[in-house]
């Protein structure tokens, strides 16, 4: 693809658009392998060089297959938004082979450097006013913009350019829910070092990273990323009229979106320490569990769960030693529910489960069992035991967020009566245990 010495860069397609646009042609024709993490991506990006043959297509499909790389990394990274801005900017200065590359937050009247890589390592906390430079304009107009020779160019802030050697640069928006919150910025101290296919690549990355940077912002239900790959599949399909000789490979690569959403999908509703559906998931099955239990007018159990004397455990022996007693817990917890009850870790020490179709007695004695099981779990430092709250709701009596502070109500009993024990809401205050 050939470079333009034009010193600013508008979008047409690509304008304002977070969402990643991958290249018809280059989709159509990758059949590279998508990488598996930071430690495999230098690996890809030899058998994506092996495979080009120095056409502008050969080109595309490199990069695409690069930007698939950096995609997975990205999922993997998960929630951590300084991860996942140090990975931005490590692969935009290897993908745009650049000297350096920033990633600017916005923070009131100035921009802030909050990762750097390359040339931009060292400069981590800077901060400079978005009112006359090049990154603070497309903060203001969402557009991607790049500056060939910052010497001649007004845009820029030429003073600070002269002081770091910079000669040409390009600014990224990095935009999430429609607002553009950052800038991604790649820059060489060659002048007109940057072209076309270095801007595409450079947004595509920006789309990836915006989006993740928003969802572990926000820490929602949904995944941002979607919308993306949605885009992706679309691309995919045009193409698909142009280039029908490829339909395989196009196929091929739909399998790896797709399995990429699904992982991303549990990524995002499992806890990381114990392996159980996060406090995210467990509200979403309770409201979806007392509705459908409301249709076949079946009961709903509710049993909250919290360790006891968690803190001194931890204290006396170790953070690692507390994580291992969680984990231990849970595994206790998982194997003695029924298959199709929904554990889940609730926060801290705190566990939770959702009895579809057990009564009051039913969901008093499956707690009992996870008590024992708790109880007799392979404690190497000190025994572990657990304190169980019960609530069981009928359609029509209590809504799910009550029917959670009913079972939190029970606990907090079994807590004050002496702890490793189980109570039930209401009926008497009836417990069961030792």
């Amino acid at each position: 693809m050939k470079r333009h010495g034009e010193a600013r860069w508008h979008e047409s397609e690509w304008h304002g658009n977070p969402c990643v646009v991958l290249p018809d042609v280059a989709v159509m024709r990758s059949n590279l392998p998508i990488g598996q993490g930071r430690g495999e991506f230098k690996l890809m990006e030899r058998e994506a060089g092996a495979s080009e043959t120095g056409s502008e297509l050969g080109d595309d499909i490199a990069t695409l297959s690069r930007i698939l790389a950096v995609q997975t990394e990205i999922g993997k990274v998960g929630l951590d938004i300084d991860e996942v801005m140090a990975l931005a900017a490590e692969r935009s200065q290897m993908l745009t082979k650049a000297n350096g590359a920033i990633v600017e937050l916005a923070d009131g009247e100035e921009l802030v450097y909050r990762a750097g890589s390359g040339a931009a390592a060292g400069h981590v906390g800077t901060r400079i006013s978005a009112a006359a430079c090049l990154s603070g304009l497309c903060l203001r107009t969402g557009e991607v913009l790049r500056s060939d020779e910052t010497r001649t160019d007004p845009r820029v802030n030429q003073e600070l350019c002269r002081q770091v050697g910079l000669r040409s640069m390009i600014v990224v928006p990095l935009v999430y829910g429609g607002r553009t919150f950052g800038i991604l910025k790649v820059f060489s101290p060659r002048p007109r070092r940057f072209g076309d296919r270095e801007v595409r690549t450079l947004q595509l990355l920006a789309g990836l990273v915006g989006a993740a940077m928003g969802h572990a912002a926000e820490h929602q239900a949904r995944l941002v990323l979607l919308d993306e790959r949605t885009r992706a599949v679309e691309a995919l399909r045009r193409s698909e009229e142009r280039l029908t000789q490829q339909l395989g490979l196009t196929r091929q690569l739909n399998r790896r979106l797709e399995r990429a959403n699904t992982q991303l999908a549990e990524i995002a509703r499992t806890d990381v320490l114990t392996g159980l559906r996060n406090r995210r998931h467990f509200d979403e099955a309770l409201d979806g569990g007392c509705s459908l239990m409301a249709r076949r007018g079946e009961p709903v159990s509710v049993v909250l769960v919290d360790v006891d004397e968690f803190k001194r455990h931890n204290d006396t022996h170790g953070h690692q030693a507390g994580d291992e007693a969680l984990r231990t817990v849970a595994a206790a917890l998982q194997g003695c529910a029924r298959r199709h009850d929904t554990v889940a870790r609730f926060g801290g020490e705190e566990f939770a489960l959702i009895l579809l179709g057990a009564d009051e007695s039913a969901a008093a004695t499956l707690a009992e069992r996870l008590r024992l099981a708790v109880e007799a779990g392979p404690w190497t430092e000190s025994p572990v035991t657990a304190s169980f709250g019960v609530a069981t709701a009928w359609p029509g009596c209590i809504t799910p967020l009550e029917l959670v502070k009913k079972a939190d109500e029970a606990l907090y009993l079994s807590k004050r009566r002496g702890r490793n024990r189980v109570t039930c809401h209401e009926h008497s205050g009836s417990e069961i245990g030792v």
